[in-house]
């Protein structure tokens, strides 16, 4: 976890100011690395999140499915 930081982040794809991705990137390489789940609305963004280190991802049409998503990434 980075210190006085967040142990989760939860990283939408489309930001204002970038791409969810490069912020999961920079998250993922930090010494005490916190937990990353991503979610977007299309399959590629996901696919994005996943392969810049997220431990999961959630797409914005299942968003209601969001805790039973995030509950095994909290427990590791």
């Amino acid at each position: 976890m980075l210190p006085g930081g967040p142990e989760l982040w939860l990283v939408d794809y489309d930001l204002e100011d970038g791409k969810g991705d490069e912020l999961v990137s920079e998250l993922s390489t930090v010494d005490g690395r916190p937990r990353i789940a991503g979610v977007s609305a299309r399959p590629d963004g996901n696919g994005a999140l996943l392969a810049a280190g997220a431990d999961a991802v959630c797409s914005k049409q299942e968003f209601g499915r969001i805790q039973s998503i995030l509950e095994p990434v909290v427990r590791r």
